[in-house]
């Protein structure tokens, strides 16, 4: 389908707007069409995430947790990022980018590392199902930090999974006093332009909501620490739309919202 409506002659043989748009310009604007459709949902399937894992020897150092630039991977590349179908509707296209960006999710039926970088012997970073086990230890829900920033005009998000460091031998609220775990650290950086609007930190923090939406199993409760009350707000609207009218949905919820991020949401 896509070398088809890339092809001039196509355009010539069905003779569409005769003496008005050349089969060139068709064909030229269909090429550029298919081009942005794929880059939308290449952007909205977060392309270039970024993650850091702590390591088992790790844990206990929780004063020197300062995580490193080089011990960041990135999980969606252009190999595993999502294409959607040109022949299938955008409803269905945005269904099955949610069920494949599941791969975000930290199942604790995934247990292996997908990555191959080898680490010290007796020393590597924790597996999906560790970290799901760490930070549910105290029957406490998951707690995730998010925290936007803005530099050189483009936003950056990152989003972190932390427990809360009991210890056995405490008797009280001892470990209010103690830093929490880093156990997990999502960041990506959006991208300057996003179709007609600059990118914000209202807009990154709100994707952050989203990304730990899809790094966690729908079966757990989870703690979102977060600053930004827009976003939290924006959040708690459309996902408790009922109490709206479609005409305030629309009109005051939806309205300024980009398409993927409110479809995401």
């Amino acid at each position: 389908m896509e070398r088809i409506l890339s092809r001039p002659t196509f355009y010539g043989q069905i003779n569409c707007f005769p003496k008005e748009i050349s089969a060139l310009k068709l064909a030229s604007s269909a090429i550029n069409c298919i081009k942005k459709f794929k880059n939308d949902y290449k952007l909205g399937s977060f392309h270039q995430l970024m993650e850091w894992r702590c390591c088992i020897e790790d844990l206990d150092k929780i004063y020197s947790q300062h995580p490193h630039p080089e011990e960041f991977t990135t999980i969606i590349n252009d190999e595993n990022v999502f294409s959607p179908s040109l022949l299938d509707t955008m409803q269905n296209n945005s269904e099955k980018l949610s069920i494949h960006l599941n791969i975000l999710c930290l199942s604790k039926c995934s247990t292996q590392l997908d990555n191959d970088t080898i680490y010290a012997v007796g020393n590597r970073p924790l597996r999906n199902d560790e970290i799901l086990d760490y930070a549910t230890m105290h029957d406490l829900p998951i707690f995730i930090g998010i925290d936007g920033s803005l530099k050189d005009d483009c936003a950056i998000v990152s989003i972190c999974i932390v427990a809360p460091n009991i210890l056995l031998t405490d008797y009280d609220n001892e470990w209010h006093s103690r830093p929490a775990r880093i156990l997990l650290i999502r960041n990506w950086k959006l991208l300057k332009q996003w179709c007609t609007s600059q990118t914000c930190i209202n807009m990154a923090e709100t994707l952050g909501f989203i990304i730990g939406e899809y790094s966690i199993p729908s079966d757990l409760p989870i703690i979102f620490i977060t600053d930004s009350n827009n976003a939290r707000t924006l959040q708690r609207n459309l996902k408790n739309n009922d109490s709206f009218t479609h005409r305030n949905l629309i009109r005051q919820v939806k309205q300024g919202i980009e398409h993927s991020i409110a479809n995401h949401l």
